[in-house]
């Protein structure tokens, strides 16, 4: 069976989640068969965050403004071997290019899985990891979807985020993308003018999941 055999391929720092194309909204159906007419099945890579080195971004061409990050580049690689699967049980299949070229949200199809929820920040939340987790998405029209959904909110709605969130991008019910994006855009943090972070508060406040330590930059003492 093509989902236990994908399963198996998956590393125990991933998960993965599968949505029917029919439980997505009419303009996410619409989005996913202008990249796959076929599409029956969206499957949803999760990768677990266990170092913060590995959102720290540096330049490679990639998909995303060439620049990636270590996260993606592993989640990337999960999602090769998944693929390859699926093309060899006979089936097409389309692996999503990150958010930048294309208007598909990977945490909305990632919140209609088993995998987890959307949280008040706006960022979706794993079940057992919270937002620490990099999404990547394949489609394909194999028909492999889960028809029950069977997490619950993981969100305590604790509003932490939206007290700290020094853009005031985070608010009840709504986010201002723009806001959170400019603030982002100002403040990255580098690492020898190489790797760069960006503002992490709203996950770092967070109480679902366990954070990684922080990056912290060391200089050297000057030689005597």
């Amino acid at each position: 069976m093509l989902k236990k055999k994908i399963i198996k391929l998956l590393p125990s720092c991933c998960d993965v989640g599968f949505l029917s194309i029919h439980n997505c909204s009419e303009d996410e159906q619409a989005l996913t068969k202008e990249l796959l007419p076929s599409t029956k099945t969206i499957i949803v890579l999760d990768h677990h965050i266990k170092s913060s080195l590995e959102w720290a971004w540096f330049p490679l061409k990639s998909e995303r403004n060439n620049i990636t990050c270590g996260a993606d580049l592993h989640a990337k690689n999960v999602l090769g071997k998944i693929e390859v699967a699926v093309n060899e049980d006979g089936f097409l299949s389309y692996s999503v290019a990150y958010p930048g070229r294309c208007e598909i949200s990977m945490k909305d199809f990632a919140s209609k899985t088993n995998l987890g929820t959307m949280g008040d920040n706006y960022l979706f939340l794993h079940s057992k990891w919270g937002a620490w987790t990099h999404l990547r998405v394949l489609l394909t029209n194999a028909d492999i979807a889960d028809n029950q959904r069977e997490i619950t909110n993981v969100c305590i709605h604790c509003s932490k985020c939206l007290e700290v969130c020094p853009a005031k991008a985070i608010r009840k019910d709504t986010f201002n993308g723009i806001a959170c994006s400019n603030y982002q855009s100002s403040t990255w943090n580098d690492i020898d003018g190489t790797y760069y972070w960006k503002c992490e508060i709203c996950v770092r406040i967070c109480p679902t999941g366990k954070p990684p330590l922080p990056i912290k930059i060391i200089k050297d003492e000057p030689l005597l």
